[in-house]
């Protein structure tokens, strides 16, 4: 466990320095680790259930943009680099990849030409029922042994995390 240290003062003596310290038990590390290894072991989980199925056209990791895509009719990279957490130089390959695949299209805006749009194609939409069914099975795996009221207040807990991240992103 990390420890946050507290200097109080340093003592002379003579030419020799001595810490004097009060040690205080808050880990504050230890939620980003948690927020951490829940984020790997969720992806991890994610992938092994897209590679058992097989009849997906696209990775676990695209499936955070087929997701939003499905949710919304058309969005810009800016958009999806939002919604998503990706950065944009991560979001730009990977729509790349998706449009490829046939499975998202781009629009140009006709207010500035410098936009586009990506939308699902009417095969990525035939993936949708697969994907919703993968994320439905991650999460009975993730919610295991908890109560709909558990579920409930920890789902609150992390809206109000997010909230405060944003918050303090936006200081």
């Amino acid at each position: 466990m990390l420890r946050c240290i507290v200097l109080y003062r340093t003592v002379l003596y003579r030419t020799k320095i001595t810490k004097v310290t009060m040690e205080k038990n808050i880990d504050y590390s230890r939620p980003t680790l948690d927020m951490a290894n829940i984020r790997s072991l969720n992806s991890r989980v994610y992938a092994r259930k897209f590679e058992e199925r097989g009849e997906s056209l696209f990775t676990s990791e695209q499936s955070k943009v087929m997701w939003f895509l499905w949710h919304n009719d058309c969005m810009t990279t800016t958009d999806l680099s939002i919604a998503t957490g990706l950065a944009k130089n991560t979001l730009s390959v990977m729509l790349e990849r998706l449009e490829r695949n046939g499975l998202v299209e781009t629009e140009d805006c006709s207010q500035d030409k410098r936009k586009k749009f990506y939308k699902v194609t009417e095969l990525g939409a035939s993936q949708r029922k697969l994907g919703e069914e993968i994320s439905a099975a991650v999460g009975e795996i993730f919610y295991q042994g908890f109560t709909d009221s558990e579920r409930d207040q920890f789902e609150r807990y992390l809206k109000r995390i997010v909230e405060n991240l944003r918050k303090a992103d936006n200081d």
